[in-house]
C-alpha cells in the first residue's frame, strides 16, 4: 500500500476505550506485510494492532512463537477486550509440537491462527476459491512440494500476484478483498470446531472475524 503507516502509540490503562490485539507469527515477512496493511485499512481509533516484529529469524518455531507473545503481551496493560493471537503454518512442524502449542495456548487464552500448509493459502484466497483448481492442483496445495526455487503456493501466489514475491508490498494490497477471502475459507473448513484445520485450511479467518466484531461491538 502507498499510504505511510500511522505511527502507533501504546495504549496506555486498563481503561482506555480501544481494543488491543497483539500478534506473532512463525513467519517473517508475509504476515507482517498482510498485518500491517489490515491495521492501516481499518485505522479505527476503536481498536489497534500490533504485530511483533520478529528481530531473530531463528526463534520459529510454533512453541517459540508461543513464548514470544507471551513475552511480549507482559509489555502492556491488557484487559478483557484485548486478544492475543499467534499465526502458525503446518509445513515444516511435527503434529506433536503443534497439539503442545495448541494446548498451552488454550490454558493462556491465546487464539490460534493455524494454516495448513501455510499462510500463502490464506493470501491465495482473496483472490481465488479453491474450487476453481483442479483436483491435481489441490494435491498439491495440501502437500505444498517445492517447485524450482520455491514452495508450491508461494508460485501460485507469485502467479496471482503478476510475479510479485511474497516479500512485495503487493501482498498488503490484498487486504482490500479480506471478506473475500474470510467466506472462500469457511468454505473449505468442513471441520471448523478440529483442533487444526483440515488441508487445504486456514483458520486467519477467525482472526478477521474476531477484529470486525470488535468494530462493530
Amino acid at each position: 500500500m502507498s499510504t505511510p503507516r500511522r505511527k502507533f502509540k501504546r495504549p496506555s490503562g486498563k481503561n482506555r476505550d480501544a481494543s488491543l490485539f497483539i500478534i506473532a507469527s512463525e513467519g517473517k515477512e508475509t504476515e507482517k506485510i498482510y498485518i500491517e496493511a489490515l491495521e492501516e485499512l481499518i485505522a479505527s481509533p476503536r481498536l489497534h494492532i500490533v504485530f511483533h516484529k520478529k528481530k531473530d529469524s531463528s526463534k520459529s518455531s510454533p512453541r517459540q512463537t508461543l513464548q514470544t507473545i507471551k513475552e511480549v503481551s507482559k509489555e502492556f496493560q491488557l484487559n478483557s477486550n484485548d486478544q492475543l493471537w499467534i499465526l502458525i503454518d503446518t509445513d515444516r512442524w511435527e503434529v506433536k509440537e503443534l497439539s503442545t502449542v495448541a494446548s498451552e495456548s488454550r490454558k493462556s487464552n491465546i487464539h490460534l491462527a493455524i494454516s495448513n500448509p501455510c499462510f500463502e493459502l490464506w493470501c491465495i484466497l482473496h483472490l481465488k476459491k479453491i474450487s476453481e483448481y483442479s483436483p491435481e492442483e489441490i494435491e498439491k496445495i495440501k502437500t505444498n512440494p517445492r517447485v524450482d526455487s520455491k514452495k508450491y503456493l508461494e508460485k501460485e501466489l507469485s502467479n496471482l500476484l503478476k510475479g510479485a514475491k511474497k516479500t512485495s508490498a503487493k501482498i498488503g494490497d490484498l487486504v482490500i478483498h479480506y471478506l473475500t477471502a474470510i467466506d472462500n475459507a469457511i468454505e473449505i473448513d468442513i471441520q471448523p470446531d478440529s483442533r487444526f484445520p483440515i488441508s487445504p485450511g486456514t483458520r486467519v479467518y477467525k482472526l478477521l472475524i474476531e477484529i470486525q466484531r470488535k468494530l462493530g461491538s
